[in-house]
Formats: structure tokens, C-alpha cells, sequence
């Protein structure tokens, strides 16, 4: 398990150096069989783009389930410090506009299956 492990942060590391921004907290998901799920987290001491000690952390957050079932999937991503300067704020958008196109859009088809048409 740890390999894989190594191999998943291993990557998360390559993501996280691409977008210039260390790993400021680490996250593994695993799920278990038959389909029991289990998501946990853990703020690092401080940021990182070291695959060890993210490694690490996810084997900890792992043993700390202290589960023996056979493992079906198993993830880790890291979350990221904010970019510098912090993040742009939100765009403010009118209050008859959709929240997004999608929405509009099945907003639209459903009144158009319940017979309603939209004026």
C-alpha cells in the first residue's frame, strides 16, 4: 500500500509544482470493499512540494482507520496554499441572471417536459 501511495503523491506533487503552490494540507480517500468510503485530511506543519512527507501523511491518515479490508480505491490530493496576493473575489452577477448556462438550461427542459412553456 505504502508504493501506491508513494506513486499517488508522487503526482500530486507534480500537479501542485506546475501550479507553483505548495501542499498545505494532505487529503486520502479510500474506499473499502464492498463500497464503505472513508475521507480524511491533515494540516502539514508547513507547506510542501516533499512526495515523503506527503506520503507519510497519507499512511498515517491510512493506519488511522485501522481497517483490514481489502481496499478498492484509494486517492490523495493535496490542498494547495492560496495563490500569492489571494484569490480573485467573485464576479457579482445581476439577480436575473442564471447561476450558470447548465442551470439555465435545465431550468429550461424541465419547464418544456412539464408542458410549461417559459415566457
Amino acid at each position: 500500500m505504502t508504493a501506491a501511495l508513494r506513486a499517488l503523491a508522487g503526482q500530486v506533487v507534480d500537479d501542485i509544482r506546475a501550479e507553483g503552490r505548495a501542499c498545505s494540507r494532505v487529503h486520502l480517500k479510500v474506499r473499502f470493499v464492498p463500497f464503505f468510503t472513508f475521507n480524511r485530511s491533515r494540516k502539514l506543519a508547513e507547506p510542501t512540494y516533499d512526495p515523503a512527507v506527503i506520503t507519510e501523511t497519507a499512511r498515517d491518515l491510512l493506519l488511522a482507520l485501522d481497517d483490514d479490508r481489502p481496499v478498492r480505491l484509494l486517492g490523495v490530493r493535496a490542498e494547495m496554499v492560496p495563490p500569492e496576493g489571494g484569490y480573485d473575489p467573485p464576479r457579482p452577477r445581476a439577480p436575473w441572471q442564471p447561476v450558470s448556462a447548465g442551470a439555465a438550461s435545465a431550468a429550461q427542459a424541465t419547464n418544456t417536459r412539464s408542458g410549461r412553456a417559459r415566457a
